[in-house]
């Protein structure tokens, strides 16, 4: 049995199946490979030409290049752009968009649009997802240190002064959750545009039948 590569996410899958089981990429567009290819052969090389390279440089600011600021946190820069679904099957595949198998050649076209919707939402859902991991991360000292203060308020009413820091905080937590946003943004744009590309494209066929 041959193996197909998805130009569309990289998952690797059997050429008996008509679509990628991750984003519903026909399989007719895919890439054949070996057929002793395996996911265990994919490198970081394979999916540069997916995800674009350009995603996963160290730095983000517009203002340094050594800045640490806009630089990942340890735990996430060690999952590059689909490295986390290679690590770890069981999370990748949980956190996989859904999808619908179409066994009816007829309908494969209102199949193929659901299975994109189901896979822009679950790129919505990562995003969100990673740029509140993102901010957790690289603010869990002062989220300890308001904690810590909530806890000193409420037991101590001298210190019921300290109460004008916490819209501070809440407003420097904000914000840095809205790099977050933009973070996952950058990192999952690629694959916005496929997905959305085709869903308009979709839309405008139908649009002019």
């Amino acid at each position: 049995m041959g193996k197909l590569k998805c130009i569309e996410c990289g998952q690797i899958f059997n050429d008996n199946l008509n679509e990628c089981p991750n984003c519903a990429c026909p399989a007719s567009e895919c890439e054949k490979i070996e057929e002793n290819y395996s996911n265990n052969n994919v490198k970081n090389e394979d999916f540069v030409g997916i995800h674009n390279s350009f995603n996963e440089k160290p730095h983000y600011s517009p203002f340094s290049s050594n800045s640490s600021f806009f630089k990942d946190p340890a735990l996430l820069a060690k999952y590059p752009l689909g490295e986390f679904e290679k690590k770890h099957p069981f999370w990748g595949w949980f956190f996989g968009p859904w999808h619908l198998t179409c066994n009816d050649e007829s309908s494969r076209e209102q199949y193929d649009v659901i299975n994109n919707i189901f896979y822009a939402f679950n790129l919505i859902w990562k995003s969100i997802a990673y740029a509140f991991v993102w901010t957790i991360l690289k603010v869990w000292v002062l989220i300890l240190i308001t904690i810590g203060l909530f806890f000193l308020v409420i037991s101590n009413s001298e210190a019921a002064t300290l109460l004008f820091l916490f819209p501070f905080l809440y407003a420097y937590y904000a914000f840095i959750f809205f790099f977050g946003i933009g973070k996952s943004l950058h990192r999952y744009w690629p694959q916005f545009h496929k997905v959305f590309r085709k869903l308009c494209k979709r839309f405008v066929n139908s649009m002019r039948q």
